[in-house]
């Protein structure tokens, strides 16, 4: 909690100072681009270069984008792009970039949730940041809740997080059969010991990817798909396309 502390406090501080250095210049609201949210466990804090630190938290500030090497969790290899952040989100030890990403001039639209210590190099760049319509921090991160006229009743739900599924695996599963059940009924995850048997390295990231965001689902809002999302983060070391056709129909 203390390296916590110090962290937020250096990132404040840095607002404050530039915010001070730019009066009367068209600011951003840099207090609604910033979140703490708490963890019970204790993790190994990572560790994160102060030059990269500083230029995304610049960006940030700045509205404005950046590019740099990312190194994602099941890469061997950093793959460059240009990144347009729209918030810093600091989880436990863990300090995250929520942004979009353009790569060979094509902007997928995808909200991403970066951890910063997976950054290899950045630059800053002067070109404006592409927000995404109706882009809300508070509503990406928890829930949307909507009452009735009589206020006797209302609906939870994450709709950028579902906007993300749908954009992620939505052409995967377009032409899948509906089940009433999120998940096969008695089926079991068991990790593929034979490594040919895996998922390739591309499809293994998207399954961590869609596994991750059923978390956030099950946390705030579908506590119903619970059961299925715990046999499928069993084998997040090992899927097979059998986890995988799974995750498809959870999804």
């Amino acid at each position: 909690m203390v390296f916590l502390t110090i962290r937020i406090d250096a990132l404040f501080n840095r607002a404050e100072n530039f915010l001070d250095q730019m009066q009367g210049a068209d600011l951003i609201k840099w207090k609604d681009k910033v979140r703490v949210i708490p963890v019970t466990h204790g993790y190994v804090t990572p560790k994160i270069k102060d030059e990269i630190q500083g230029v995304i938290y610049e960006s940030l500030l700045r509205e404005k984008q950046f590019t740099g090497k990312y190194l994602s969790r099941e890469a061997t290899k950093s793959k460059k792009a240009i990144f347009n952040p729209l918030a810093i989100v600091s989880h436990g030890v863990v300090t995250r970039v929520i942004c979009t990403r353009e790569i060979d001039g094509q902007t997928d639209n995808i909200i991403r949730y970066l951890p910063i210590h997976r950054f290899k190099s950045v630059s800053p760049l002067e070109d404006k940041i592409n927000i995404p319509n109706a882009f809300n921090l508070d509503d990406y991160l928890s829930c949307q809740i909507l009452f009735s006229n009589d206020g006797q009743s209302a609906w939870v739900g994450q709709p950028h997080l579902i906007s993300n599924l749908e954009k992620v695996f939505g052409d995967e599963v377009k032409g899948l059969r509906k089940y009433l059940t999120p998940g096969t009924p008695g089926m079991r995850q068991v990790r593929e010991e034979q490594i040919t048997l895996r998922l390739d390295k591309v499809k293994h990231a998207r399954y961590r990817s869609g596994v991750g965001m059923l978390l956030y689902l099950v946390k705030h809002s579908r506590p119903d798909i619970e059961n299925c999302v715990r046999e499928l983060s069993k084998v997040l070391d090992g899927p097979s396309d059998v986890s995988y056709r799974e995750m498809l129909r959870c999804v």
